[in-house]
């Protein structure tokens, strides 16, 4: 079973942002986690990894 690299929060609240953030970092388990405010910079992101057209 692969491990998960990359944790994506997309929420438009900061401290939703920031608690998951935190739970997830606490977590240990995952070694990159990216935020985002909205869907559009989400998209964005994947377009820029090649995950979405």
């Amino acid at each position: 079973m692969d491990k998960i690299k990359t944790v994506i929060i997309i929420d438009d609240s900061e401290i939703d942002t920031f608690i998951s953030k935190s739970i997830i970092e606490n977590l240990n388990i995952v070694p990159n986690i990216k935020t985002f405010p909205n869907a559009v910079e989400g998209l964005e992101y994947f377009k820029l990894i090649g995950l979405y057209t």
